[in-house]
Parts: structure tokens; C-alpha cells; sequence
């Protein structure tokens, strides 16, 4: 079903005519009926299959980046100019990551920004 939402995505993005537009918004619309009347397999009888190498490039662009994030977490602290401030940069990037890695609501991430920012910065005077 995600998958076929994404193919209709996709040709959103690059339709070149209304006619294609139409088309699209058809398909949607016949995709939507055919799941009103609980018709599954016929909804899915021209889904692309779901591949290994699909579901690896999936979940790689949707962890890559929060993994990146965690592992310079870890190795930034090995640079002599950051050595001092491990503790600051594994209390800021690691929570990053995780909530990177959970798809936080932007609210809760930015929440937990600003805690982060005010415990690591220590108290003000």
C-alpha cells in the first residue's frame, strides 16, 4: 500500500499535463473505493513487489542519517580539540540521534532540544 502511494507521489511530482494529473487523481480515487469495499487483494494486484534490496534501501535512508549522527557523537570526542567537551557532545548529539532515529514530532524534538541546550550549558548567573 506505501508503496503504491509513493509510486502515485512520485508521478505527482514530475506530471508533465493535466491529462496525466487527472489520471493520477483516477487511480487514487479507484484505489480509495476499492479499500472502502475492502477489496485487498485487488488493491495490491499492481503494487511493485517488496525486494531485499527495496526494503534495504528504505530502511537504510530512513536510519542512515540519525547513525550518522550517533556515530560522530562517539568519534568527535577523539579529535584533541573536542576531548574536553565529550561529555557536552554525547549529551547533545546522542538524544538527537535517537529521536531522529524514533521520528519525533518536530514539538517534541524541540522540546528536548531546549532541555538539552539549557543542561548542557549549565546554570546561568
Amino acid at each position: 500500500m506505501a508503496s503504491l502511494l509513493r509510486l502515485h507521489g512520485d508521478r505527482l511530482a514530475v506530471i508533465g499535463s493535466q491529462g496525466e494529473y487527472v489520471q493520477i487523481c483516477s487511480s487514487l480515487v479507484t484505489g480509495l473505493l476499492t479499500a472502502v469495499n475492502d477489496d485487498w487483494h485487488a488493491l495490491t494486484e499492481n503494487a511493485p513487489e517488496t525486494t531485499l534490496a527495496s526494503r534495504v534501501k528504505r530502511l537504510s535512508a530512513r536510519f542512515a542519517p540519525p547513525l550518522l549522527l550517533a556515530m560522530t557523537a562517539l568519534l568527535l570526542p577523539l579529535i584533541p580539540q573536542f576531548h574536553d567537551s565529550r561529555a557536552t557532545i554525547y549529551s547533545s548529539l546522542l538524544p538527537l540521534a535517537v529521536l531522529m532515529a524514533l521520528r519525533a514530532p518536530e514539538a517534541v524534538a524541540n522540546m528536548i532540544r531546549g532541555v538539552i541546550d539549557k543542561v548542557s550549558t549549565g546554570p546561568r548567573e
